[in-house]
């Protein structure tokens, strides 16, 4: 027979201390026991203390990376989807001069038809622009096999900076009970709140 955390957290707060000293998840988890504490017994609930401090594990350096990294390397892999034209060296740009131009032939083809086209029919314009839409789709497909090695390493820097942000999680919490720091970084912490 176990009991729950909840009702073992109640029996020790009754009666085995004067104060009972919780963290900022621990306190707002005493929030409910003091409730049911009340409706059952219709006392006043042992009174609860929270204590918390921000005192990351000493044994390594989080990763310098955030979250805008990884969203502009996702951005950078879309880029390579639609404007592969941007991330050619000037030799691809030489060996593609072809496809780059004839790609902003149809983007300027497609602008003007936005502007003027009234004077075509409405069925007329849509196939025109479906053309259009198909050829620079076929364009960019072709572009973007050039830069197949910058997508590969793009893909390998994301995954590097999903890692690094995964271990900062674990590196940065907050919630790693204090018996796992080493003494020493507790004291320091102590003296360091007790001149506060």
């Amino acid at each position: 027979l176990r009991t729950r955390a909840l009702t073992t957290t109640l029996f020790a707060r009754l009666f085995m201390g004067d104060l009972f000293v919780h963290g900022i998840g621990g306190a707002k988890y005493d929030e409910m026991t003091d409730r049911i504490f009340s409706r059952f017994f219709h006392l006043p609930p042992p009174r609860y203390l929270t204590l918390s401090a921000t005192r990351f594990l000493p044994f390594c350096q989080p990763f310098n990376v955030q979250h805008c990294d990884e969203t502009c390397l996702q951005r950078i892999l879309r880029d390579l989807d639609f404007n592969s034209d941007r991330h050619l060296s000037p030799e691809q740009i030489r060996d593609a001069a072809t496809l780059v131009e004839r790609k902003r032939t149809l983007i300027r083809a497609q602008q003007t038809a936005e502007k003027h086209d009234d004077s075509l029919a409405r069925n007329e314009r849509r196939r025109l622009n479906r053309l259009r839409f198909r050829e620079l789709r076929d364009l960019d497909a072709e572009l973007s096999q050039l830069t197949l090695s910058l997508r590969e390493k793009i893909n390998g820097d994301l995954v590097q900076v999903h890692q690094q942000m995964q271990a900062n999680a674990v590196i940065q919490s907050r919630e790693i009970s204090f018996v796992l720091y080493p003494e020493q970084t507790l004291r320091q912490l102590l003296e360091k709140l007790s001149f506060a």
